[in-house]
């Protein structure tokens, strides 16, 4: 290769290399293109095929810059021109309204916890003879308006109602209101609602084995502060001769046993953990799944049936 030859591929790697970060895009792009075309006295370094596939590519990058540039003519101000702005606001209001505010985008893990449920307080009344009225009692006695914040009430059977608070502290504070007052306290009778913990089954006790070691056993293969509500409620005769035991526990728990796929150690020993579902039988047919109530309302749905005109045609 001749000295001249070698000094003008020197001159041109060293004008492609000149780029900063003033350089444009459309001036990248250009040396870009000037790469792929380049050849020697006699033929390009890359084949035909290739740099017409690379030339397109780079006209359609161009394009697509172009329709960028165009794009953010349109956009609004920048976020330092919105700084900007927002603290002259800021100077001039000094108590923005809350609509003005930037609104926050809520996480996945906020959007999953779903909407907070109400705080409900049941109330019935305290003597079933005469009519007591909770709903005008609790108006007369408590002030809702000022510390307490009611969302919703709702008839109830046997005269009693339920008062739907906004929040834990409403609830506590409508609760206290009434067992403080000598005259809500006569007529009124405020119950609370227990929540109902999952109800699994593990399988293949020995006979002798009691309730307690039972439930000591479950707590031993949990070691966090949910394992004191385990509780044992009733055992199962199985058909192998040995117990199978019913106990409740919290959803922690519940999902740990999941993660063990079903399976808890007891005395040196694996015993299955299901799901617990209670299957009733009926006293009349025998069926499961069904007590009488469902049974006398089978029995009438079908008597409608029969007398129904269609049905009197077809006989």
């Amino acid at each position: 290769m001749s000295t001249t030859s070698i000094q003008s591929s020197c001159s041109s790697r060293c004008e492609h290399s000149i780029i900063d970060e003033n350089t444009s895009s459309h001036t990248i792009i250009d040396k870009i293109r000037k790469i792929i075309n380049e050849k020697s006295e006699s033929r390009f370094y890359l084949k035909a095929e290739k740099r017409e596939k690379a030339n397109k590519l780079l006209d359609h990058l161009s394009s697509s810059i172009k329709n960028i540039e165009t794009y953010n003519l349109k956009l609004p101000p920048t976020t330092e021109e919105k700084s900007q702005q927002t603290e002259n606001r800021k100077a001039l209001t000094p108590n923005p309204s809350p609509s003005k505010q930037t609104l926050t985008v809520a996480s996945y893990a906020d959007i999953t916890k779903g909407e907070k449920h109400p705080k409900t307080v049941l109330l019935y009344p305290t003597k079933t003879e005469g009519e007591t009225d909770i709903v005008s009692l609790i108006k007369k006695e408590v002030d809702t308006k000022a510390s307490i914040k009611i969302t919703n009430v709702r008839k109830l059977q046997n005269k009693g109602v339920a008062i739907d608070c906004f929040t834990e502290e409403d609830r506590t504070n409508l609760l206290s209101v009434i067992n403080h007052k000598q005259t809500l306290q006569e007529k009124i009778r405020p119950i609370q609602v227990e929540k109902k913990l999952p109800r699994l089954i593990t399988y293949g006790y020995h006979t002798d084995v009691k309730k307690e070691a039972i439930e000591e056993g479950l707590k031993k293969n949990f070691g966090h502060q949910s394992t004191a509500a385990i509780k044992v409620l009733f055992s199962i005769k199985g058909k192998t001769g040995k117990n199978h035991w019913v106990f409740q526990a919290p959803p922690v728990i519940y999902q740990q046993i999941k993660g063990r796929r079903g399976r808890i150690l007891f005395e040196w020993e694996n015993h299955r953990v299901e799901h617990f579902s209670s299957v009733r039988r009926c006293s009349k047919c025998q069926a499961l799944r069904q007590h009488g109530l469902q049974m006398r309302r089978q029995i009438l749905v079908l008597r409608l049936l029969c007398r129904s005109p269609s049905n009197a045609q077809l006989h």
